[in-house]
This record gives structure tokens, sequence and C-alpha cells, in this order.
């Protein structure tokens, strides 16, 4: 991505004169950091599109319809169909523009409504990003006929796609040890119907883009190949326009999709970690461990937390400030995550209290580990070659996990009024956590 926010758009071509509207868009170009040209002749747009990359084509309407119209004939006859073109517009009608929009012109904003303009800039170059998502997509095409096999492949080539496999039996397909983004199946096949071929594949890929093609036009048949889960169905002969259009929909909305389940892991990663250690916080570590202990319980399975404290974490915060104090913290919370188990989870329960819960472990298993933790914070090296040291407290569940935390903090207390730098797990002395 630029300094400007933008990821694909750079370089912006403005076929015009070099009017008013020019020099305010002189003024955006230079906000954003982009290259703004002008080209005024069919000759100028030929060699700046021939000798510069051109990110976007920004049409001035006072141009005129007919002489617009023969400049997209070039661009088009160079292959630069694909740049996203823009109209700047001087009050047109609907019907101009609808006009425009034939020629080619998808983008639209008024002179003078550059505010616009920037929503606009954004819209487009993001647009852009799923364009180049789309085409890393892999897509799979399975129809018996080489004729149309290579009449689809030749479609997404033209267009850019290349990450595609083709196959003419469905055996070959339904054995692939690939899972492909974008499945487009042919309904007449031999051996078995493309239906069945659709419906397997939806069994094993929820998420996966299924699309059926077949010449078969019947209502009934359409509505079957949709019930069993396929995204759309598409007629043959395809045309190219309309195929590539419904078949980038389909993959842009995957991607969103995607992007989505992304979103919401982030959220609930914010939501559930600690920001200085990236330990679990107070809250989830607590939802977690009454997790655990119903678990333990419903199957009668031994389930320990250690309870761990830095030992005189304040005096630290004293002699070197509280900077040095979260990069101890930090450190820690990283040794604590490399010394534990895959299935152990650990959190931060306090300032510089931490809380492991350790699933299917008795209290004198948890002692090793609390122990082995212990010994790698020891040997955590820092700066002012200042000596880190934790004492804790091994408890087992015995009735639920609002008595094992009281037993686990309760041992931790003992530990730190008994010459700290220790692991306690003797309850002798303590009757309730008061006497603590």
């Amino acid at each position: 991505m630029n300094m400007n926010g933008f990821s694909n758009i750079r370089n912006i071509l403005f076929i015009g004169s070099e009017n008013d509207s020019f020099n305010e868009l002189k003024i955006v170009a230079k906000d954003k950091n982009f290259n703004l040209t002008i080209a005024t002749s069919i000759e100028m747009i030929s060699k700046s599109l021939k000798t510069e990359v051109q990110h976007l084509i920004i049409f001035d309407a006072l141009l005129g319809y007919e002489v617009i119209s023969e400049m997209l004939k070039e661009i088009h006859y160079i292959q630069m169909t694909n740049l996203p073109k823009v109209l700047m517009m001087n009050h047109e009608s609907f019907d101009d523009r609808y006009k425009y929009f034939n020629l080619g012109i998808t983008n639209f904003f008024e002179i003078h409504q550059m505010s616009y303009l920037d929503e606009l800039l954004y819209r487009i170059d993001k647009e852009e990003t799923y364009k180049k998502s789309f085409k890393e997509l892999s897509i799979a095409i399975l129809d018996d006929e080489k004729f149309h096999l290579k009449l689809i492949k030749d479609i997404l080539d033209v267009n850019g796609v290349y990450n595609v496999d083709t196959f003419s039996h469905p055996k070959d397909l339904l054995e692939s040890q690939i899972e492909y983004d974008i499945y487009l199946i042919d309904l007449i096949l031999p051996d078995i119907d493309g239906e069945i071929v659709m419906y397997e594949i939806r069994k094993k890929q929820e998420h996966a883009i299924v699309v059926g093609i077949s010449s078969i036009e019947e209502h009934t048949t359409i509505a079957k190949v949709l019930a069993i889960g396929a995204n759309d169905y598409l007629t043959k002969p395809l045309m190219a326009p309309v195929f590539m259009a419904k078949i980038y929909n389909l993959g842009k909305n995957l991607i969103l999709k995607r992007e989505n389940v992304m979103k919401t892991k982030v959220l609930q990663e914010l939501a559930s970690k600690d920001g200085l250690t990236g330990l679990f916080n107070h809250r989830y570590i607590q939802e977690l461990l009454s997790k655990m202990v119903m678990q333990a319980k419903r199957y009668n399975r031994p389930l320990s937390v250690i309870m761990l404290d830095i030992d005189d974490f304040k005096l630290i915060n004293d002699q070197y400030g509280h900077q040095f104090g979260d990069h101890v913290l930090s450190g820690v919370g990283k040794i604590l995550l490399d010394s534990v188990r895959e299935n152990d989870l650990v959190g931060r329960y306090g300032g510089e209290e931490f809380l492991v819960i350790l699933p299917d472990t008795t209290q004198q298993e948890g002692v090793i580990i609390a122990e082995r933790i212990q010994k790698n914070v020891s040997e955590l090296v820092l700066d002012n070659d200042e000596n880190i040291h934790l004492s804790g407290g091994v408890a087992p569940l015995i009735t639920d996990a609002k008595q094992l935390i009281y037993d686990a903090d309760c041992l931790l207390y003992k530990a730190k009024h008994s010459g700290k730098k220790k692991i306690e797990i003797s309850f002798e002395t303590m009757n309730t956590y008061e006497t603590c």
C-alpha cells in the first residue's frame, strides 16, 4: 500500500483540456501523491498508454460524446480495456450517463465535487484489489466436451485468470486432492450426473463456489441444481462478458466472506487477548476455566491450575520505570507461552499475576510445568542484567472453578510469604482463603 493509503492507483491519465477542472484535479492528485498526465488527442492517449503504466483514466465530458467514443475505440484497440474509466461530468442527464455507460465508462462524478471524487477513488482502488485477489483464486472446470473446456479456459485466459485446471471425467475431479475455490461443472457427463458431482463437492467444501453449466434451460433443472447447493447456473452457449461478470461477482463474494471471517477472528482476539502480553485477558481466561472445569467433571478427568506472580515487581517498576516493567511483563508472557504444552491455556490474571490452566493434569504433573516456567523465566536476559523470578501455587480441581482459583491463590500467597521464588502445593497450616 502506498503512503497515501492506495494499493493500486498511482498514475492517472486525464483526457481533456487544461481548464479549471483539470487544475482542481491537479490539487487532488498532489494531495494523494498521484502522478497526473494529461492527453488532449488520440495520438497522445496512445503514446501515454504504450510508454507509461496507467492505473486510471478520467475523461472530461466537455470533450463530447463523439470524441470520447473515438478515444475509447483507440484504448480498446491497444488492449487497455481493463483500466478503470471515470467521466468528469458537467451536469449530464441520466440518458447521457447511460450512453457513456454503454461505451464502457462505469464511474461518474460532477465537476467541482472533489470530495466525492476522494470516495470514488478509494472505492475503485478497493475494487482493483478484489480483481487481483480474484485472479489468484483456483478454478476447476469439468466438462467431457473438449471444445467447451477450451472455450471456458480461453475466456479465463483472455481475462488474466490462469490458475485453472480442466477435467474431462468426473472421477478425476472427485479424486483430486486439491480443493479449488471455484468449480464450473457441466451437468451432462459420462457415467455420473453433474448434479451428483456438485453434491459431492458441496459435502466436502461448504464455502467453495459451485456453478452448474448446461444447455438445458428447464426451470425444474435449474431449481434442482440450486437446491443441491450450487451458487449459480449458466446456460450454453456461454457469452464471455456475462460469464466473466457472474464468475467475478461470485469470486468477489467469496473473498469478502473470507475477509469477514478474518476480521471476526481479529475482533475476537482483541476481545479475548491482553494487549501487552498477548495472553488471554482476565475475563476470557475465567470463561475458559469454567468450560474446562465442566469438561473435567463431566468426563471425570483431572484438571489443575498454576497461579504465578512476578516477585518484587513493584520494586522493579519503581527502580527502572513502568516502560521497563512492561518489557518484563511482555517477556514473561512469551516465556509462559513457550513453556507450556499445546493444550494448556495461559492468561494474564492481574497486573503481574498469571494463570495457567492444565487440562488432564494432576497437581504433581502441574508442578513439573510450573517449575519449568519458573526456571525459564529466571534465565530471561534483560538489558540491565536484572534477574526476574516467579512465585506460584499449583492447585488441583476439587469442587468448582471458584474454589480452584481460591486454592491456587492461597498457595501463591503462601509461596510469597515463605521466601518467594517457590512453587507451593501444600495446604498445611491453611484452612480457608481468609487465613492466607
